[in-house]
């Protein structure tokens, strides 16, 4: 359920991609038209600062109402800092995947005028993707927060694409917490014993750089 925003300089996506044929509307603060009409009052809207365009997916397996995505959108919005009331967008499901996501187009205007500027660090991002899932009863997903200090590797379950991945990050989890190396030798010896049997290499560069791997 994490956000994924683009920016576009105009709003030919909303016309070839987010509302192609079979595409659903979901709403939005701007009445619907079809789509090359839509796609012109956007761009006027947009005075020339462009569109953003953000894709929400829930997890595979769950379907959203049109209600419940209403809601979903509007909570992501905030979490980007864009009033979802005064911010104009329109958004649209697809049915082409096996998870059920929505596209939705974002003038970066608010209705008086206003530049909106939406808060899309790391950072920010990373904490409204959590908030999101807590509000939904989701899996809080893992991120880094520099403020927090910790021993345990962070890792997002979405970048765990292997066995071989996963193996790794587990062993590196468990090592932190249950040994707490001091050195790269210590955690050299530690992975070696782990139940993965990572091996650590040192290597050095032209410059005398060390990296381990």
């Amino acid at each position: 359920m994490r956000a994924i925003v683009k920016h576009h300089r105009s709003a030919e996506v909303v016309e070839h991609y987010i509302f192609r044929d079979r595409a659903e509307l979901i709403g939005g603060t701007i009445p619907s038209l079809p789509r090359t009409q839509l796609r012109r009052k956007l761009d006027r809207m947009s005075g020339g600062h462009g569109i953003l365009h953000m894709t929400l997916s829930l997890p595979k397996g769950l379907r959203g109402t049109v209600r419940q995505w209403l809601r979903i959108i509007m909570t992501a919005l905030t979490g980007i800092g864009l009033p979802p009331y005064a911010t104009p967008w329109i958004s649209a499901r697809h049915t082409n995947t096996e998870c059920d996501h929505v596209h939705i187009a974002i003038i970066s205007r608010s209705f008086t005028g206003r530049i909106l500027r939406p808060r899309l660090s790391r950072l920010n991002s990373d904490r409204a993707h959590q908030n999101l899932a807590q509000h939904l009863g989701l899996v809080s997903p893992v991120y880094f927060d520099p403020s927090v200090p910790r021993l345990v590797p962070p890792a997002p379950r979405r970048r765990l694409t292997s066995n071989l991945h996963r193996q790794l990050i587990s062993d590196l989890q468990a090592v932190f917490q249950r040994h707490q190396p001091r050195s790269i030798k210590e955690l050299g010896s530690a992975m070696r014993n782990a139940s993965g049997g990572f091996r650590l290499t040192v290597t050095r560069n032209n410059y005398g750089v060390e990296s381990y791997l």
